[in-house]
C-alpha cells in the first residue's frame, strides 16, 4: 500500500520470487466478480461480498495478493517501473499457481491493460507475463524463467541459469494447470477483442502480446 515506486518494486520483486518456483503460502481466496456479473441474485452477490470482506479483514488471501498487486497497474502516468514490475510478478506467480483461481486473477488483471496508454516496453512485458499464465510450469520457455529468477540487469551469458530453469520445469511436466485452455482464451481474447477494437490505444498491445505468445 505504500506509494513509492521503489518499495512497490521491491515487494513485487518478492512476491514473484516466492510464487516462481512454490505455491504462495496462502490461501487461495476468491476472484472479485467480473462487470457482468451484475445480473447475478443479490442473495448470492452479498454472500460473496460479504465473505470477500471477510477475506479483507482477516487472513490474507493469494487472489486478495494478486488484486493488490494489479491495483500498481492502474496508475495514471504513461511509463512506470511500477507497472512493469506488477506485471511480472502477476506472470511469475501464475507459473507455479495453478489453482484456477489465482490464474484466472493474473490473466483478468493483465489483459484490463490493453485499456490503459502505456509504453511498447510495457505491453511487452505484459505479453511475457501472459506467456507464463499460459504456460505454466510446464510450457513457459526456460529464458523466460531465468530472466524472470536473476536479478534486473544480469544476463545469463553462459545460459546456466537457463539450463537449471530448464531441467527445473521438466522435473514438473506431469503436473497439468489448464495450459491449454488459458493459452486459447488468452490469445482469442487478444484476437478477438484486443486486435478488433475500434480504439487504436487497445489494438496497440495486441502485436507485443502475440510475439511473447506464439
Amino acid at each position: 500500500r505504500d506509494r513509492r515506486v521503489e518499495v512497490g518494486c521491491a515487494a513485487c520483486r518478492s512476491i514473484a520470487l516466492i510464487g516462481l518456483s512454490n505455491p504462495l503460502p496462502l490461501p487461495i481466496g476468491s476472484p472479485s466478480p467480473p462487470p457482468d456479473d451484475k445480473d447475478k441474485p443479490k442473495e448470492e452477490a452479498g454472500k460473496e461480498e460479504e465473505g470477500r470482506k471477510e477475506e479483507a479483514e482477516g487472513e490474507l488471501t493469494g487472489v486478495a495478493l494478486l488484486e493488490r498487486v494489479g491495483s500498481l497497474l492502474k496508475g495514471r502516468e504513461k511509463e512506470s517501473k511500477g507497472y512493469e514490475a506488477a506485471a511480472q510478478c502477476l506472470g511469475a506467480v501464475a507459473v507455479s499457481n495453478r489453482a484456477p483461481e489465482m490464474v484466472s486473477t493474473a490473466q483478468r488483471l493483465l489483459l484490463a491493460t490493453a485499456e490503459t496508454l502505456r509504453v511498447q516496453e510495457f505491453y511487452l512485458c505484459v505479453g511475457e507475463a501472459l506467456a507464463c499464465c499460459a504456460g505454466g510450469r510446464r510450457y513457459t520457455a526456460p529464458a523466460l524463467l531465468a530472466q524472470l529468477n536473476l536479478p534486473a540487469g544480469y544476463t545469463d551469458a553462459t545460459r546456466d541459469e537457463e539450463r537449471r530453469m530448464a531441467a527445473w520445469a521438466a522435473a514438473g511436466a506431469g503436473e497439468s494447470g489448464g495450459e491449454e485452455r488459458v493459452l486459447a482464451e488468452v490469445l482469442a481474447h487478444t484476437a478477438n477483442k484486443v486486435l478488433e477494437s475500434p480504439r487504436a490505444q487497445v489494438r496497440t498491445a495486441g502485436g507485443p502480446w502475440l510475439l511473447c505468445l506464439l
